[in-house]
């Protein structure tokens, strides 16, 4: 019997450099995430907001559950009018960070866009409740109270916000209402009635057309009438026998 050849065995490797690579591919792919973010943030506030989407977009495949890049992104497609996933992104961020104020905030203006004022009025009643002297939210509340034709709240929430121009306007809205609907201006003097047609139709009797007497015709003799002789004058006579 023929003996096995040995099997050459594998090199061991270190635990210690796996980590490393491992840590050095982290390491680069968080640079990458930073530097998409932070060019990402930079163009949107140079207002280039399709630029700007296409660089958060690369920074969230990277760290798909950063809660900046996603608040930038969901303010990217506010900005371009993609409401929908504005909103997908920033009722998740609430729902993870309850207590913060500017997902609640972007939240509710992208809620009033998409006319629901009644979501925005509530989130925005529990953002003024944790957060008093957030002008910002006052005056989207302010929004919403309007929207949803309760001008005395607005004006209230208009003035907590620093909104002068509002409030004046709730006061004119206000003033409006409550002013008593004009009244139409009548004639005093009563409507005539309304005439009858007394007018009737008579018949009109139309006489008959005279027409002028004709003279009967002569009366026609009934005696043998004369006719003109049709043979001409050479054969009015018989011939003659003699010659």
């Amino acid at each position: 019997m023929g003996t096995l050849a040995a099997l050459p065995m594998p090199p061991i490797q270190d635990p210690k450099r796996g980590l490393e690579a491992r840590s050095r591919g982290t390491e680069v792919a968080s640079e990458d995430f930073l530097f998409h973010l932070y060019r990402g943030s930079e163009l949107l506030q140079d207002n280039r907001v399709h630029e700007a989407k296409e660089e958060l977009e690369l920074a969230i495949r990277l760290q798909p559950l950063d809660p900046k890049g996603q608040d930038l992104l969901g303010v990217v497609y506010f900005r371009l009018g993609m409401y929908p996933r504005a909103i997908e992104i920033f009722e998740q961020l609430v729902r993870e960070y309850p207590d913060e104020r500017t997902p609640r905030v972007n939240l509710a203006l992208s809620y009033l866009k998409t006319g629901q004022a009644p979501h925005a009025r509530q989130l925005l009643e529990d953002t003024v409740r944790l957060h008093p002297d957030n002008a910002r939210a006052w005056g989207y509340l302010g929004l919403a109270y309007e929207r949803m034709g309760d001008y005395l709240k607005a004006r209230e929430a208009f003035e907590r916000g620093g909104q002068e121009g509002m409030t004046r306007r709730m006061d004119e809205l206000l003033a409006e209402a409550a002013a008593p609907p004009p009244r139409s201006r009548r004639s005093s003097r009563p409507p005539e009635p309304f005439r009858e047609i007394e007018e009737r139709v008579t018949e009109v009797t139309v006489p008959p057309a005279r027409l002028p007497s004709v003279p009967p015709p002569p009366p026609v003799s009934l005696g043998a009438a004369r006719l003109p002789s049709m043979l001409p004058p050479s054969l009015s006579e018989p011939p003659s026998l003699e010659g």
